[in-house]
């Protein structure tokens, strides 16, 4: 897209309007593509499904250490 601009800005010191018109469509679909692509994730893992599938697991993993349980007898008084 750089060089794109640099060819439009040459274009348009030229007054050659066809070719700017040319690469004026170019760099319109250039950008298109682009913001297409911008939604596409680059890091391999997506952290909010680790959060959550992190915090699924916190629950059921403090209760086999008894912290549940010490949790409801402080607050219940159970």
């Amino acid at each position: 897209m750089e060089i794109l601009a640099a060819e439009m800005r040459h274009a348009a010191e030229a007054a050659d309007t066809a070719k700017l018109d040319e690469l004026k469509k170019k760099h319109a679909s250039l950008r298109d593509v682009y913001e297409t692509e911008r939604a596409i994730p680059t890091w391999p893992v997506d952290m909010r499904v680790v959060g959550k599938y992190v915090a699924a697991q916190v629950v059921p993993l403090l209760s086999l250490t008894g912290v549940i349980e010490f949790i409801t007898k402080q607050l219940l008084g159970t």
